[in-house]
């Protein structure tokens, strides 16, 4: 469950983006060029996250707070007022989205190992593709409802909270004692 959202909010926001930018009212040529900026802010934050989560050797609060802040620029960026703040906001919400994976993809190895190893990751791996699926669906479906991709990008931003949730989850049911 922790996989479906990251993959989720990565592709309803990547897929969307240009759509996004273009309602800011600039020409063609510069929504393809904008479009590439945010990514350059997730290169920035895959260079610093997962080696800051590994010096520090812990996971669970990285991917706490990252998603959150991720979470809060994907809401705050539909509550904007500019197309300049909005953003903003976006780039920095790519900035936490792709730094965040391999903090999250680190966090199985952790718990599994052998075949178990290979069958959650599979199985990780296969639930968090339907994110891909319902991450620019979701958002095609609720702009086609509200006329706004506003809505949209706090659909987004929900599916992380859930994230965060879940995270504290797994975290309580691993540390929990086993009988025995």
């Amino acid at each position: 469950m922790i996989a479906v959202p990251f993959p989720l909010a990565i592709y309803g926001l990547s897929m969307w983006l240009p759509t996004i930018i273009k309602g800011f009212g600039v020409t063609d040529s510069t929504t393809g060029l904008l479009s590439g900026v945010p990514y350059l802010f997730a290169v920035l934050g895959l260079c610093i996250v997962p080696r800051h989560s590994d010096k520090k050797r812990e996971r669970y609060w990285h991917i706490v707070a990252v998603t959150s802040f991720g979470a809060v620029m994907l809401a705050t960026s539909a509550w904007a007022g500019s197309a300049q703040l909005q953003f903003a906001f976006i780039c920095l919400a790519a900035f936490s989205l792709y730094a965040i994976q391999p903090v999250v993809w680190a966090l199985p190895g952790e718990f599994l190992t052998g075949a178990s190893a290979a069958v959650g990751i599979a199985a990780i791996n296969s639930i968090g593709n339907l994110g891909g699926y319902f991450g620019p669906a979701g958002v095609g479906f609720i702009k086609d409802r509200t006329g706004s991709l506003t809505a949209g990008l706090y659909f987004l931003a929900a599916t992380l909270l859930v994230a965060v949730i879940v995270t504290f989850a797994v975290r309580a049911a691993l540390e929990r004692p086993r009988a025995g």
